[in-house]
């Protein structure tokens, strides 16, 4: 038979080391308890550790696709109103020029109201084209910040293709391939001014202005004015003529999915509209030409056929074609919105269909990070009674160990 000696220490250690390790394996319990999460350190289980960490990371980065899609869905539904605006808008001005087109045999006095609601109408699209969501201009490409489209009663081009000094200009082709119809009506130019290098300033010519809307000239009368090359001039009107951009052909993205993107803006004008989708169309980067958008100068001749159909029926133009012609130009334009619209309503699916998949990939990563990282209540608040117990136990136990000392033995 073989005997061992346990010392009172050896038992007295041991039973402290035991109750330590109930104490610990309670309070992770509680602390389990009172966080609802199995694993709080990596020490807890580092496996589990690995694959939470790797689910929460996910996560993020679907909340994070989820807000981009957010975000840029807002911008959509901004867009397609501004678009239901400009087709009412154009719609409008249609029925305008119809109506213009029937009414030309008639009088002056028939035609100057509806020349002015065109004009009304054009402001109308100008506002709309620099609406803003979020405190971002819609559509100005890159340049979000500053006011894409500007509107002014001055042109401004420099003179070439003159054989000699002359006091007769030609007014050059618009953007649109066409004299802008304000230029060739006098009583719509209130003065002509040229730039003085030397001194920085424009000076005004200052004589009686002539013009001829069979030849599309310009006549400045008398005083030795004369007109060279290169010459920079302005000339001023009476009314809204010229319709610039100024923003730049960027258009922004936003990643909906990993290396999945979607264009979130469109293209306000541009030098080359066979290069994207343009909403108002092109825009001349000659600097002998007035610099006019497409859209807003088909309009603007529109509305100048009108106020001066009664001027050119005088002067032997017939400018009937040129009315029954402005239609087939707003026709071209509602057709570029109509467009832009597809062209969103398919962005808008690619998102609808990215977040619809996210969402049940949040819904699945949020099961798998609650398998690794959640706590059993039930197990656990069963596990703390256990070890309650056995701690008590324990307890109970160990007094009847630490009580004998060597006075039991000597009495």
């Amino acid at each position: 038979m073989v005997f061992s000696r346990v010392t009172n220490s050896a038992m007295t250690n041991i039973f402290i080391n035991d109750i330590r390790r109930n104490l610990a394996d309670i309070t992770t319990l509680q602390h389990q308890i009172s966080t609802g999460k199995r694993v709080s350190f990596p020490s807890d289980d580092p496996i589990s550790a690995d694959r939470i960490l790797r689910h929460t990371q996910e996560l993020d980065k679907i909340d994070q696709y989820i807000r981009n899609i957010k975000d840029a869905d807002g911008l959509a539904s901004s867009q397609d109103s501004l678009f239901d605006t400009l087709e009412s808008v154009l719609m409008r001005v249609r029925d305008l020029a119809v109506r213009g087109n029937n009414e030309a045999p008639f009088t002056q006095n028939d035609l100057d109201p509806i020349a002015q609601e065109v004009d009304q109408l054009i402001h109308m699209m100008w506002t709309q084209a620099n609406q803003k969501f979020n405190g971002k201009f819609v559509f100005g490409g890159y340049q979000t910040d500053k006011m894409p489209f500007s509107i002014s009663n001055q042109i401004e081009y420099v003179v070439s293709g003159l054989g000699a000094a002359t006091d007769t200009l030609t007014m050059p082709a618009t953007s649109t391939g066409n004299i802008s119809k304000a230029i060739t009506d006098a009583n719509s130019i209130t003065d002509i001014q040229i730039f003085n290098a030397a001194t920085g300033t424009w000076n005004s010519v200052g004589v009686a202005i002539t013009s001829d809307p069979a030849t599309n000239q310009v006549t400045v009368a008398g005083g030795g004015n004369t007109f060279n090359n290169g010459d920079r001039i302005r000339l001023v009107f009476n009314k809204d003529v010229i319709v610039t951009y100024n923003g730049d052909m960027g258009e922004k993205e936003v990643e909906i999915s990993e290396g999945m993107n979607v264009k979130t803006t469109f293209v306000g004008a541009a030098a080359d509209a066979s290069r994207q989708t343009t909403i108002f169309g092109t825009q001349s980067e000659d600097e002998r030409t007035a610099k006019s958008v497409e859209a807003f100068q088909l309009l603007f001749d529109l509305r100048d056929n009108l106020y001066k159909f009664q001027a050119s029926k005088d002067a032997g133009v017939n400018i009937i074609n040129d009315l029954g012609q402005a239609i087939t130009d707003i026709d071209k334009i509602r057709s570029r919105i109509t467009d832009a619209r597809a062209e969103l309503g398919g962005r808008v699916n690619r998102m609808e269909l990215a977040i619809n998949r996210h969402e049940s990939m949040k819904i699945e990563n949020k099961k798998l990070l609650s398998d690794h990282e959640d706590v059993d209540m039930t197990e656990a608040l069963s596990n703390l009674v256990l070890k309650q117990n056995i701690y008590q136990a324990a307890l109970a136990a160990g007094a009847k160990i630490i009580q004998t000392t060597l006075l039991d033995f000597l009495r």
